[in-house]
């Protein structure tokens, strides 16, 4: 949805060693077109149902790798329940967050369901609750993807050795805030975003 999701995602598994998996490239290599012809020929419930079996396959497949991956999942897939769950279960969830005039222009003209800006805000506005529950929320038009792929790196690093001492060997809460977390948080309340 123009967040970034592809390019910081891609960065970050390069920066951690570890394989990258785009779920909507997985899509639409499983079903032999782009996404915007799978809504225009199955309508968004179609697409859900690719969306909801490509998901469970990387996750599944994501719990006997080593090391995992990182995988780029759209707004949609996080914002349906069982899949939120899943995902929260699997690892590490980040919300890479950005004002809506940002995303539609990133996106373009290309994600069937960000075409009108009415119902694009109304959509947005709707899954913020979903997304909220990521556990990590990071700003992504407050920098470069290749800067916040390294802030991101170091927090995925520090996650995880939580969640090795944890009990249970998953971290207690969400990751600590890191100093550039921070300064990128305090950075984008002066530019009318929202906190």
């Amino acid at each position: 949805m123009g967040a970034g999701k592809t390019t910081v995602g891609g960065r970050l598994a390069e920066l951690l060693g570890r394989p990258f998996v785009d779920l909507d490239a997985r899509i639409e290599a499983e079903a032999g077109i782009p996404v915007a012809r799978i809504f225009e020929q199955e309508g968004e419930a179609g697409f859900r149902a690719r969306e909801r079996r490509a998901l469970a396959g990387v996750l599944e497949e994501g719990r006997s790798a080593a090391p995992p991956p990182v995988v780029a999942v759209g707004g949609g897939a996080f914002a349906e329940e069982g899949n939120r769950r899943a995902m929260l279960e699997s690892g590490l969830c980040v919300w890479l967050e950005a004002p809506l005039e940002v995303l539609r222009r990133r996106a373009g003209g290309e994600r069937p369901l960000w075409r009108d800006a009415g119902e694009a805000e109304l959509l947005l506005h709707a899954r913020e609750p979903a997304y909220a529950e990521a556990h990590l929320r990071v700003r992504s038009d407050a920098g470069g993807a290749a800067e916040l792929a390294v802030e991101l790196s170091e927090r995925v690093r520090r996650w995880e050795g939580e969640s090795r001492e944890a009990p249970g060997g998953r971290a207690a809460g969400p990751p600590r805030e890191g100093p550039r977390g921070r300064e990128r948080r305090a950075r984008t309340r002066g530019r009318g975003g929202r906190p």
